[in-house]
């Protein structure tokens, strides 16, 4: 897993339960990923298709993009 860290800034143009895709990147979301809005803890529920949003990730493994941390609103 490649550690260092990118951010991806954008408008969330689609989302699933475990993903968002920003500015044409999908990007996954897992347990260990950290999402605020305002300061204050959310979900990726509480996301939605249109929300402003700074994305820290990381490159997987697998070569996907995993979210680190996720500002809603950044």
């Amino acid at each position: 897993m490649d550690t260092d860290q990118n951010k991806v800034s954008g408008k969330v143009t689609a989302k699933s339960d475990d993903s968002l895709t920003v500015d044409g990147q999908t990007i996954v979301v897992t347990r260990s990923s950290t999402l605020t809005k305002a300061g204050s803890p959310v979900k990726i529920g509480d996301l939605n298709v249109g929300d402003k949003v700074t994305v820290s990730t990381i490159k997987g493994a697998d070569g996907k993009l995993l979210a680190v941390t996720v500002e809603v609103g950044g």
